[in-house]
């Protein structure tokens, strides 16, 4: 399932949290998608530990929304979901899904906090 030795690491820390819960299982289904996508299940988990670590700098500063801006603007234009994506959707979407939780955007582009960027 998880070939490189920090993935599992990783996994297995993050499941230290809720190992009292016991084991994990789909009674009358099987988990396959577990199975064929583990890889990219365990760097989105990391991508969205870092994300929530890091949002707390983010909204506190302008500073640190500046420099990822200018960061954001180093990114070839090909990287971008949609033709009308630029910076204040990138913007948007990390502060939408600290705020309503991965794979909402439906959610995150109606927040009226957040409209404005996906304009």
């Amino acid at each position: 399932m998880l070939q490189a030795p920090e993935d599992r690491l990783y996994l297995a820390r993050v499941m230290e949290a809720v190992a009292d819960k016991g084991t994990v299982y789909t009674p009358g289904a099987p988990f396959s998608k577990v199975e064929t996508s583990a890889k990219s299940i365990v760097r989105r988990l990391m991508l969205l530990e870092e994300l929530n670590a890091l949002m707390p700098s983010f909204m506190r500063s302008e500073a640190v929304v500046g420099i990822f801006r200018v960061l954001v603007h180093t990114l070839p234009a090909s990287a971008a979901p949609a033709v009308w994506w630029d910076v204040e959707a990138d913007v948007a979407l990390m502060v939408g899904v600290h705020r309503h939780g991965y794979n909402n955007f439906e959610t995150i582009r109606k927040d009226p906090v957040l409209q404005a960027g996906f304009q």
